[in-house]
């Protein structure tokens, strides 16, 4: 992650801290990890396991303190380590995906 990145990204989430509880903070939006800023998006990776829940809970809290920061329009894009090999290819992932379920049984 670049210096510039990292700097914004710790003034973001300063906002967040400041706008809503500190557990739900910790738990949330402090393990996302920022992968790119272009062309007004911000693109943050989070666990499979949270990014839908923390899209639809904090999105529009993410897109407002990230705006907030840049004092522009910012869109706020979160992806799992699967959606951004590219981005995370000089990162440990996260976290490990859940294996795929195994198939069915054949039908009798």
């Amino acid at each position: 992650m670049s210096a510039e990145l990292q700097y914004i990204w710790s003034r973001v989430q300063a906002e967040l801290a400041a706008a809503i509880e500190d557990s739900s903070y910790r738990i949330w939006l402090s393990p996302l990890i920022p992968r790119e800023l272009a062309d007004g998006v911000l693109t943050l990776e989070a666990t499979p396991q949270t990014q839908r829940w923390v899209a639809d809970r904090y999105g529009r809290l993410l897109n407002t303190c990230a705006s907030r920061v840049l004092s522009h329009d910012v869109q706020v894009r979160l992806l799992t380590p699967a959606d951004t090999p590219e981005l995370a290819a000089d990162h440990a992932p996260v976290s490990s995906a859940a294996p795929p379920p195994p198939p069915p049984p054949p039908p009798p």
